[in-house]
Order: structure tokens, then C-alpha cells, then sequence
């Protein structure tokens, strides 16, 4: 990857526009007692990912979803755990300044991503049928979107980000959010990446409008803030982006008929 490339990928994380940054920690064991899995190389995975990953990626902003329910179903999601361990591969690469993204079949990011992937169909499966919450199906696009971002491949990035926004669009009465709900911080944590996919992507399509948020006149700490911060800016993002192609349509419409 380029260096631009890296320095755009860095931008792209579960905080509000935060460059990961190197953990000083002490080092990762080759192999590891308390897991995920009995498999060492998968063990040392999620402690890379415990120990280094989460860190970076929530250095000004605490995160109850990541260092809490995404730990959680690590232990009881397939599709959750191979993606968790995907991505804390894929970062280790990154902080290492190793080739990152690789679809050869025998690559250990590339293998867990896979399972991932074919874990979540099951997943939607049981959501369907009423035996897995909504909040684990956007959770697991959450993953792979930092999967994808991470690995450069922004356009698949922007797939599972939109499917993720369409899904929470489509059931946005169930996902009603409560006062620290689970329900409301996995959708907040969309909205930043949503926001993120406006500043940085260069062929961001306008799909669903986003709502104003409700602005208080206090808040009980900066996360509050921060995401009433990312709706007011992913607003003014959707009303430019809107009216310069309001504006480049009459424009091309104009010069057509001359």
C-alpha cells in the first residue's frame, strides 16, 4: 500500500477521525494460556487485538462496544470472532509496515475474513428467524467495513457500510435508541463511519437522508457531544454534497441544450 494510501486508511477507524497510534505495551507472546481458542495462533490473535488494536482505536473516545460487547460475542458469534481476528491480523501488519491485504487462499487475515463472511450468511439467517438481535448483524458490519478500510479496499468498505445504514434504516422503530442502548451506539458508531465515507470518499452516493439530531443543552460527558457533533456534520456534508450536484446537473443540462 502507498504511503497516501496508508495515511487515508489511518483516518478510517471506529473513533471520530483518530489516527491509530503505536501502543506502547509489552510484546505479544507467541502463544498464549486464557483465549478465545485453543489454537495459538488464533489466540494470539485476539490478545493482539485486546492488547494493541482496541487501544489505538479508542484512545480519545471510550468505546463500551468494542472493549466490552464486541469482546462479548467474540466468545459466541462466529461471525464476530474470525472477523475480529481478521482485523487484528490486518492491523498488526499495518503497525508492522508489512504488505497488508493479500486473497491468497492460505493468508491468515484472508482465511478468518472468509469465515467471517460465510458465518455472517448464517447470521442473517437467524435474524431472520428471530434468533439473533439486529444490533449483532450491524456490529458484524461495523468489522468488516474496518476490515476493509484497513486492507485499502474502500469500495467493498463502502458496501458493508451502506448495508449496514440500509439495514438500520429499514428497522429504525425496533432500533429506536434508548439512553446508552446498545441499539444506539452501534448506530452512532455507523453514522461516524458514515461521516468519514463523506469527507474522504471521492464517489460517495447520496442514498438515505440523515436526521437532525435533538441538541441538549448539557451533556454528560464528550461521547454525547461528539455524536450530536457527527450529526450536525454529516447533515452539512449531505446539503453540499446535494446542491453541488444540484448544481453540475443544471450545469450539464445547460450545456446540452446550447
Amino acid at each position: 500500500m502507498k504511503k497516501g494510501d496508508r495515511a487515508a486508511a489511518s483516518f478510517r477507524n471506529s473513533s471520530f477521525l483518530v489516527v491509530p497510534q503505536t501502543v506502547s505495551t509489552s510484546s505479544i507472546p507467541k502463544t498464549l494460556g486464557l483465549s478465545i481458542e485453543s489454537d495459538p495462533t488464533e489466540a494470539r490473535s485476539f490478545q493482539y487485538f485486546q492488547l494493541r488494536t482496541l487501544p489505538s482505536w479508542t484512545e480519545f473516545f471510550k468505546s463500551d462496544l468494542w472493549s466490552q460487547k464486541v469482546l462479548q460475542l467474540s466468545h459466541s458469534e462466529p461471525a464476530i470472532k474470525h472477523g475480529v481476528l481478521a482485523l487484528s491480523t490486518m492491523h498488526e501488519r499495518y503497525e508492522n509496515t508489512t504488505p497488508i491485504f493479500s486473497t491468497d487462499i492460505k493468508d491468515s487475515a484472508f482465511v478468518q475474513y472468509m469465515l467471517a463472511v460465510k458465518h455472517s450468511n448464517a447470521l442473517l439467517k437467524a435474524r431472520q428467524e428471530g434468533k439473533a438481535s439486529l444490533e449483532v448483524v450491524l456490529i458484524a458490519c461495523i468489522i468488516f467495513t474496518c476490515y476493509e478500510n484497513l486492507a485499502g479496499n474502500y469500495k467493498a468498505a463502502d458496501m458493508h457500510l451502506q448495508n449496514g445504514l440500509r439495514i438500520l434504516h429499514q428497522h429504525k422503530e425496533e432500533m429506536k435508541p434508548l439512553p446508552n442502548a446498545l441499539s444506539r451506539i452501534v448506530a452512532n458508531t455507523l453514522y461516524r463511519f458514515d461521516l468519514q465515507a463523506m469527507t474522504f470518499s471521492y464517489n460517495y452516493e447520496l442514498t438515505m437522508v440523515p436526521e437532525f439530531p435533538q441538541i441538549s443543552s448539557t451533556y454528560r460527558n464528550n461521547e454525547e457531544a461528539r455524536d450530536d457533533l457527527v450529526g450536525i456534520l454529516r447533515c452539512m456534508m449531505w446539503y453540499a454534497t446535494s446542491m453541488y450536484e444540484l448544481r453540475v446537473g443544471q450545469t450539464l443540462t445547460s450545456f446540452t441544450y446550447v
